[in-house]
């Protein structure tokens, strides 16, 4: 998977994986796959989603890690400094109105994982 991260440079990576990989090797392998997503210029946020959280009949954990490329969120913060006016910032969402007429709202909603699984410690 980071081989492909590396060639194509995706601007997001969603990882899915056992709950028990925060375990593998005293936690190591956990540990190695955020540092490579970083090395590779990623701001990395994992979240331990259960499976009753949509509504299966069981626990099962899942792992998810949610990747960002750090340019994009750079380039982001600079358009919004921009156009600070046209900016509405909550922590689920970001509501981009750009200055030309009749453009069209761009949503990004990095933050709803947040709000599905509410604070886990």
């Amino acid at each position: 998977m980071l081989r492909v991260i590396r060639e194509v440079k995706p601007t997001w990576v969603i990882g899915e994986n056992v709950g028990g990989f925060l375990t593998i090797d005293g936690g190591l392998a956990f540990e190695q796959t955020c540092l490579d997503l970083e090395t590779e210029g990623y701001e990395v946020q994992a979240f331990v989603i259960p499976a009753v959280a949509v509504n299966a009949p069981h626990r099962r954990d899942r792992v998810w890690i949610v990747a960002n490329a750090a340019a994009t969120r750079q380039r982001r913060a600079e358009r919004e400094k921009e156009n600070e006016e046209y900016v509405i910032s909550s922590p689920h969402c970001d509501i981009v109105r750009p200055q030309e007429q009749g453009a069209r709202e761009q949503t990004d909603r990095v933050g709803q994982f947040d709000e599905i699984i509410g604070d886990s410690e």
